[in-house]
């Protein structure tokens, strides 16, 4: 299967926000993805298939907890915390 950069990005983050939906995770906000560049494996082909999304929860411009990072492999649909 063949992913732009910009639709394997969407995936890893979809696959993040359903792990921490399931978690309870209201009044978490994605901050973002990048890959995951020190996980074996993390291309195949040209595709970058292991993700880092990042999470942040804040009320009020204060932060609640620290921030949270999810590990996504969008080849399997695996999605795990840090």
């Amino acid at each position: 299967m063949r992913f732009s950069k910009v639709e394997a990005e969407r995936e890893a983050i979809r696959l993040a926000e359903r792990l921490v939906a399931a978690d309870g995770g209201a009044g978490w906000t994605c901050l973002g993805a990048s890959p995951n560049v020190l996980a074996p494996g993390y291309k195949k082909r040209k595709n970058i298939i292991k993700w880092s999304v990042a999470f942040d929860r804040s009320s009020g411009g204060v932060m609640i907890d620290g921030p949270v990072v999810v590990h996504v492999d969008i080849e399997t649909g695996a999605a795990d915390y840090f």
